[in-house]
Parts: structure tokens; sequence; C-alpha cells
């Protein structure tokens, strides 16, 4: 019951999904498996994810609500 209600939180505050919801599948498919790749430069990792993916936005987006 508790992470069924985290999703939810997660998915009305940081995804803004308050009407039609998004299944957890479809959530995972894509904001977690992003087309990426982890490089270590400069002493610092760094996510170099892929300019064309399709969620990009919805991605920067969720990440702006969190921070």
């Amino acid at each position: 019951m508790l992470g069924y209600n985290l999703m939810n939180l997660f998915k009305e505050e940081v995804l803004n999904q308050t009407k039609t919801k998004a299944m957890v599948a479809t959530i995972r498919d894509r904001l977690f498996l992003i087309p990426g790749k982890l490089v270590h430069t400069a002493r610092q990792w760094v996510l170099k994810l892929e300019a064309t993916w399709a969620y990009r936005d919805e991605y920067e987006e969720a990440l702006t609500r969190l921070g």
C-alpha cells in the first residue's frame, strides 16, 4: 500500500498527472529506461542523454519539479 501511495504522489506532484494517470509500466518505459551513456570526465560522472529521445521534455520537466 505504501508503494502504491508513493507512486500516486509521484504521478500527481512530479509528473503533474491529476486526471489521467499513466500506468507504472508506461512511466518506467518513458522516464527510467533512458537511452544514454554514463561518462566519467574531469573527476565527475556525467549522464549524456540522447538528443532525439522522444520523452526528453517530459523528463526535464519532472527534474525541474523535483529540484
